[in-house]
């Protein structure tokens, strides 16, 4: 029996960051980037429903792994987290540890989030 094939997205869900990390492409790239909006939750929730129709179509798994700057600071990643759970799709973000509390981390529990990575680049 052959296993069903896996579709995973990353989405950079928002250029918000409180850090300036050398290493960060945000910064390095181009300032002005930080400032641009952020997505309307239903635009958001629209995308997630494209993303969902896309591995319905190849019969997939589908994962979502949201990053940004730091995906914590989108204004509406609880309604998003909610909406992907809903949905069935296995997500994980990828961000800092500066929004990480006892509160968040339990959301984040709670929402489906299966994995939150950190990254540890240098000093």
């Amino acid at each position: 029996m052959a296993s069903r094939p896996s579709i995973g997205i990353q989405w950079h869900i928002t250029n918000k960051c409180t850090q300036r990390c050398r290493h960060c492409y945000l910064i390095r790239r181009n300032a002005k980037r930080a400032e641009i909006e952020d997505l309307p939750f239903e635009k958001a929730c629209a995308i997630v429903d494209c993303i969902v129709a896309c591995i319905e179509r190849f019969g997939a798994k589908g994962s979502i792994n949201l990053t940004g700057g730091d995906p914590l600071l989108y204004e509406h990643i609880w309604g998003v987290l909610k909406y992907v759970q809903e949905k069935g799709l296995s997500v994980s973000i990828l961000g800092n540890s500066y929004k990480i509390d006892d509160t968040s981390a339990t959301k984040l529990r709670e929402l489906g989030v299966r994995h939150y990575q950190i990254s540890i680049d240098g000093l």
